[in-house]
């Protein structure tokens, strides 16, 4: 990913924030990447992100990055997966838009969460 100088967040430097996307996300697709060089302000968001989604979920939560795109309306957002087992997935991840919400509109709202239940 190249080196970003328009925003960082306190305490954390470009490696850091590399590091923690691919210990705590599946690898991402080259688009997603892409979107994030797009949108670097999202970066602060993804890194934060998984220590509120573990709280709620548990540590076997699965995550993932998919960007989905709607060329009809020229508009396209990243979405944070959580794959769990949890039965009450729904209700958890109302309990994540409350951290999540107050950020939405300072990010244009192109990034948001949803959940899938599997066995994993």
């Amino acid at each position: 990913m190249p080196k970003r100088t328009d925003i960082k967040m306190p305490g954390k430097t470009d490696v850091e924030e590399t590091e923690t996307l691919s210990r705590h996300y599946r690898p991402p697709e080259k688009e997603v990447l892409q979107f994030l060089e797009k949108y670097p302000r999202l970066l602060p968001l993804l890194c934060e992100a998984p220590e509120h989604i573990f709280s709620i979920f548990g540590r076997d939560a699965e995550l993932l990055l998919e960007l989905h795109k709607d060329p009809e309306e020229a508009y396209d957002e990243l979405f944070v997966v959580i794959k769990t087992k949890r039965a009450d997935a729904v209700e958890l991840l109302e309990r994540l838009d409350e951290w999540f919400l107050q950020f939405a509109k300072d990010i244009d709202n192109k990034l948001n969460f949803t959940t899938t239940t599997s066995n994993l």
